[in-house]
């Protein structure tokens, strides 16, 4: 299993160049041990957009922008929203949970955001993205999953319904958003703070979600939308981080994840709790 973690982290690496237009469902990994969905996956999340943003904010270089809008209509195009199944059984490249999520969250709105005064995001290009956020959404609000996965899909909605206050369901997804999130606190997290799935990976990217989410209410005017005692449930997360940790600074890995540096989470808890030495 190891050798095949290994095999699928090389081959994401894997360079694609479409000859005309992109085929969202082109997946590199198709050969022995690394024939998995990831690197169809990684693809579908969009992160290649924060290169393309990083420039076109860097250069003001136009291409760079159109490069993001032309790929997110096209996507929006070829790959329309699921009505029947959520798309994690069967797996689909376009409307898994997971990758909807992380779209959300993170690589659509930091790139439409970074991009918004660019000609390239003409007005019809505009009202494609907007529609497509808003099924995004609707799709994730509609199909929740478990465990690490529904923490990225209640970010993913609660960013939306925060980024994008014009939505009239926007309030709702907030509520739905922070409800999930809070049962988890109750649900998914056994009392010594560690996420139920025990992989030292998928809990600190929970953790570093449960805080996003935090930090953005309280960016953005909303904290009123986060329980009072959401932060107090938190402590035992960060408490074993602090426990765990060996004298070189490790946590040590469990399951299928490695060691890890808990620095920036205890920085985090460092802030949220600061009468604790």
């Amino acid at each position: 299993q190891e050798n095949k973690i290994i095999i699928a982290f090389r081959t994401i690496k894997t360079k694609y160049k479409p000859e005309g237009r992109i085929d969202w469902s082109y997946n590199a990994m198709t050969q022995g041990e690394s024939a998995t969905i990831e690197w169809n996956a990684q693809f579908n999340r969009h992160f290649h957009f924060k290169q393309l943003g990083d420039a076109y904010w860097n250069t003001g270089q136009d291409k760079y922008a159109k490069e993001i809008a032309d790929e997110m209509v096209a996507w929006i195009e070829d790959c329309p929203v699921l009505l029947f199944q959520s798309g994690n059984g069967p797996y689909h490249h376009a409307w898994e949970t997971l990758n909807t999520a992380i779209r959300l969250s993170n690589t659509w709105p930091t790139a439409l955001f970074r991009c918004l005064d660019s000609p390239a995001f003409t007005d019809e290009a505009i009202v494609k993205i907007m529609k497509s956020i808003y099924e995004q959404a609707e799709h994730l609000v509609r199909w929740p999953s478990t465990a690490n996965w529904l923490t990225a899909e209640s970010y993913g909605v609660y960013v939306s319904g925060l980024m994008f206050p014009e939505f009239q369901r926007a309030p709702e997804w907030r509520k739905i958003a922070i409800e999930r999130l809070y049962g988890q606190l109750d649900h998914e997290v056994y009392p010594d703070g560690l996420e139920v799935e025990l992989a030292l990976g998928y809990n600190n990217w929970v953790v570093s979600e449960f805080s996003e989410v935090l930090k953005l209410a309280r960016l953005n005017n909303s904290i009123n939308d986060i329980p009072s005692d959401y932060l107090q449930k938190m402590e035992s997360m960060y408490n074993y981080q602090l426990y765990a940790m060996r004298p070189d600074w490790q946590v040590f890995g469990l399951n299928d994840s490695w060691s890890s540096n808990p620095n920036a989470l205890l920085k985090d808890a460092a802030d949220y709790f600061p009468k604790r030495a």
